[in-house]
């Protein structure tokens, strides 16, 4: 009874300050006030409001121990407290940026590349029918990917181009979920177009990129409007498009200097020849992962 009596004699303050009260009121008004401001305030508070809800939210804490227990005490729980929450915030937010970056990463690839060793494979249908004969894989999708340079007027980029079965992607990737404006099946549109003809010039130096945007037309982006156009579609990261200043409907140029529009890389000893292809963008995604808001096509 004396361990008991001691240890609850230094636990309990049995002495009221009105002070004490009136700050544990002061502050509960104060987390009140910016839970509701939180929800119900402008976008740009909602960060501001966290950070003075936790605040108040502390200080109610406190003073509320306060008006129990003696000041050791409350410093005691006060710690264990506000390392627990510490700690638990630092593993949510671990695991929420696991969890989006993963999302991002799978948005626009799949769960598993399979990649040839040399330029293609030999049987690329056989490679697909294997994969799909395995009882954990949903489905299995082709997928072409070059690096290539895309002009608009006087802008230009170097772009991975990464061409696709709309169909099939659309059943391996969450990219239609990704789309700000557009359809993936667009790209069904003039899927085997006829690049114009080919340039001796063998690099992407600015005379490449000038013969490009002369050859382009002039009247690009009201081709594209038209519902008849006989371009291939073509959808852009959020990024690149703003970089290149272009919007759905409008029209690009796409240089390919290491590998020809036909789907397979050029594996000749012979240098590569420059093709140009008109392509209109139909299609814009967001996957909120720079790396492909700004490089891929």
């Amino acid at each position: 009874m004396f361990e008991l009596f001691t240890s609850w004699r230094y636990l309990y303050n049995p002495r009221q300050s009105r002070l004490y009260d009136r700050i544990l009121i002061a502050f509960f008004l104060f987390t009140t006030l910016n839970i509701v401001l939180f929800f119900t305030g402008p976008a740009w508070y909602q960060f501001i409001g966290a950070i003075l809800f936790g605040f108040g939210l502390l200080g109610t804490s406190v003073f509320l121990l306060l008006h129990f227990f003696s000041v050791f005490t409350t410093i005691s729980i006060s710690s264990v407290l506000l390392g627990t929450t510490v700690l638990t915030l630092v593993w949510s937010v671990s695991s929420g940026f696991q969890r989006e970056f993963k999302e991002k990463i799978l948005g626009v690839n799949g769960h598993i590349l399979l990649m040839p060793q040399g330029a293609t494979f030999p049987d690329p249908e056989k490679t697909l029918q294997i994969a799909r004969e395995d009882g954990d894989v949903v489905e299995a999708a082709p997928f072409n990917l070059n690096e290539m340079l895309i002009v608009r007027d006087d802008r230009h980029s170097g772009v991975l181009v990464k061409g696709i079965s709309p169909y099939l992607a659309s059943r391996v990737l969450d990219l239609p979920q990704h789309l700000l404006a557009g359809n993936i099946f667009q790209l069904e549109r003039n899927q085997f177009p006829l690049p114009a003809e080919a340039s001796a010039i063998v690099d992407d130096s600015e005379e490449t990129v000038e013969d490009a945007r002369t050859a382009a037309p002039k009247n690009g982006d009201d081709y594209c409007k038209q519902p008849d156009h006989k371009w291939p579609g073509i959808i852009l990261g959020s990024g690149l498009a703003r970089r290149m200043g272009v919007q759905m409907g409008d029209a690009l140029t796409l240089l390919s200097p290491m590998s020809s529009f036909n789907m397979a890389m050029d594996t000749s000893q012979i240098a590569p020849t420059v093709q140009n292809l008109d392509v209109c963008v139909v299609g814009i995604f967001f996957a909120g992962f720079e790396e492909y808001d700004q490089k891929l096509a």
